[in-house]
Protein backbone atom coordinates (compact mmCIF):
# COMPACT_ATOMS: atom_id res chain seq x y z
CA UNK A 1 0.00 0.00 0.00
CA UNK A 2 1.42 3.34 -1.09
CA UNK A 3 2.28 5.41 1.70
CA UNK A 4 -0.27 8.57 -0.21
CA UNK A 5 -2.92 6.00 0.75
CA UNK A 6 -2.02 5.33 4.27
CA UNK A 7 -0.75 8.62 5.26
CA UNK A 8 -3.86 11.27 5.37
CA UNK A 9 -3.40 14.47 7.80
CA UNK A 10 -5.51 17.21 7.91
CA UNK A 11 -5.03 20.47 9.07
CA UNK A 12 -7.45 22.77 10.74
CA UNK A 13 -6.62 26.48 11.30
CA UNK A 14 -7.74 27.77 13.79
CA UNK A 15 -8.41 31.63 13.88
CA UNK A 16 -8.65 33.58 17.63
CA UNK A 17 -11.82 34.72 16.25
CA UNK A 18 -13.13 31.35 16.05
CA UNK A 19 -11.42 29.20 18.47
CA UNK A 20 -11.95 31.61 21.78
CA UNK A 21 -10.81 29.15 24.48
CA UNK A 22 -8.06 27.66 22.57
CA UNK A 23 -6.52 31.71 22.18
CA UNK A 24 -7.38 31.97 25.81
CA UNK A 25 -5.15 28.89 26.68
CA UNK A 26 -2.47 30.22 24.80
CA UNK A 27 -2.26 33.73 24.90
CA UNK A 28 -1.15 33.25 28.69
CA UNK A 29 2.54 32.68 27.10
CA UNK A 30 2.87 36.24 25.90
CA UNK A 31 2.72 39.23 27.34
CA UNK A 32 -0.87 40.87 26.39
CA UNK A 33 0.28 44.29 26.19
CA UNK A 34 2.42 43.67 23.26
CA UNK A 35 -0.20 41.85 20.76
CA UNK A 36 -3.69 42.90 19.80
CA UNK A 37 -6.67 41.14 20.86
CA UNK A 38 -8.97 42.20 18.71
CA UNK A 39 -8.12 43.90 15.24
CA UNK A 40 -10.46 44.75 12.41
CA UNK A 41 -7.92 42.21 10.23
CA UNK A 42 -6.37 39.31 11.49
CA UNK A 43 -2.86 38.03 10.40
CA UNK A 44 -3.36 35.88 6.90
CA UNK A 45 -0.93 33.12 4.97
CA UNK A 46 0.37 34.86 1.67
CA UNK A 47 -2.91 33.59 -0.66
CA UNK A 48 -5.25 33.01 1.98
CA UNK A 49 -6.44 29.26 3.94
CA UNK A 50 -6.43 27.01 0.68
CA UNK A 51 -2.23 28.33 0.15
CA UNK A 52 -1.71 27.95 3.89
CA UNK A 53 -3.19 24.15 3.38
CA UNK A 54 -0.89 23.45 0.02
CA UNK A 55 2.29 24.53 2.02
CA UNK A 56 1.38 22.30 4.76
CA UNK A 57 0.76 19.62 2.63
CA UNK A 58 4.14 20.29 0.27
CA UNK A 59 5.93 20.41 3.42
CA UNK A 60 4.49 17.92 5.84
CA UNK A 61 6.69 14.97 7.12
CA UNK A 62 4.86 12.19 9.24
CA UNK A 63 7.43 11.61 12.02
CA UNK A 64 8.81 8.05 10.59
CA UNK A 65 8.87 6.50 14.33
CA UNK A 66 5.15 7.69 14.71
CA UNK A 67 3.97 6.57 11.28
CA UNK A 68 5.62 2.63 11.87
CA UNK A 69 3.63 2.72 15.25
CA UNK A 70 0.45 4.37 13.77
CA UNK A 71 0.23 7.20 16.39
CA UNK A 72 -1.72 10.12 16.00
CA UNK A 73 -2.14 13.42 17.92
CA UNK A 74 -2.27 17.39 17.64
CA UNK A 75 0.07 19.61 18.41
CA UNK A 76 -0.80 23.27 18.89
CA UNK A 77 1.79 26.11 17.34
CA UNK A 78 1.07 29.20 18.97
CA UNK A 79 3.07 32.61 17.42
CA UNK A 80 3.59 36.34 17.05
CA UNK A 81 2.68 37.82 13.27
CA UNK A 82 4.48 41.11 13.90
CA UNK A 83 3.91 44.49 11.98
CA UNK A 84 6.16 43.27 8.97
CA UNK A 85 4.59 39.88 8.87
CA UNK A 86 7.30 37.91 10.18
CA UNK A 87 6.45 35.16 13.03
CA UNK A 88 8.43 35.22 16.14
CA UNK A 89 7.97 33.63 19.31
CA UNK A 90 7.19 30.50 17.68
CA UNK A 91 6.47 27.92 20.39
CA UNK A 92 4.24 24.62 21.14
CA UNK A 93 1.08 26.12 22.54
CA UNK A 94 -0.47 22.78 23.68
CA UNK A 95 1.88 19.72 23.27
CA UNK A 96 0.63 16.40 21.53
CA UNK A 97 2.76 14.71 24.21
CA UNK A 98 4.62 13.69 21.62
CA UNK A 99 8.18 15.46 21.14
CA UNK A 100 8.35 14.13 17.53
CA UNK A 101 5.20 15.94 16.16
CA UNK A 102 5.68 18.49 18.23
CA UNK A 103 9.18 19.02 16.48
CA UNK A 104 7.53 18.53 13.31
CA UNK A 105 4.62 21.20 13.90
CA UNK A 106 7.69 23.90 14.66
CA UNK A 107 9.54 23.08 11.71
CA UNK A 108 6.84 23.71 9.63
CA UNK A 109 5.87 27.35 11.08
CA UNK A 110 9.93 28.04 10.79
CA UNK A 111 9.83 27.30 6.79
CA UNK A 112 6.79 29.45 6.23
CA UNK A 113 6.63 32.46 4.57
CA UNK A 114 6.24 35.49 6.36
CA UNK A 115 2.27 36.38 6.56
CA UNK A 116 0.01 39.41 5.92
CA UNK A 117 0.14 41.59 9.49
CA UNK A 118 -3.25 42.03 11.24
CA UNK A 119 -5.17 45.67 11.08
CA UNK A 120 -6.08 47.80 13.67
CA UNK A 121 -7.37 50.86 12.25
CA UNK A 122 -5.70 50.72 9.21
CA UNK A 123 -2.42 50.52 10.79
CA UNK A 124 -0.56 47.33 11.23
CA UNK A 125 -0.29 45.63 14.45
CA UNK A 126 0.97 42.66 16.14
CA UNK A 127 -0.93 39.50 16.72
CA UNK A 128 -1.05 36.21 18.17
CA UNK A 129 -1.94 33.27 15.95
CA UNK A 130 -2.67 29.51 16.98
CA UNK A 131 -2.31 26.68 14.25
CA UNK A 132 -3.34 23.11 15.53
CA UNK A 133 -1.46 20.49 13.13
CA UNK A 134 -3.42 17.17 13.14
CA UNK A 135 -1.08 14.07 12.93
CA UNK A 136 -3.47 11.66 11.15
CA UNK A 137 -3.63 7.93 9.64
CA UNK A 138 -6.05 6.53 8.08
Amino acid sequence: MSMKKILVFVIFICLACNSIETYAQASMQFQPDMIEDYPDVYPEFPGGIDSLTAFLKRNFQYPSEELKSRTEGVTQVSFIVDMLGKLKEITIGVSSGNKNFDAEAIRLVKKMPNWKPALLNERKVEMYFALPIVFKLR
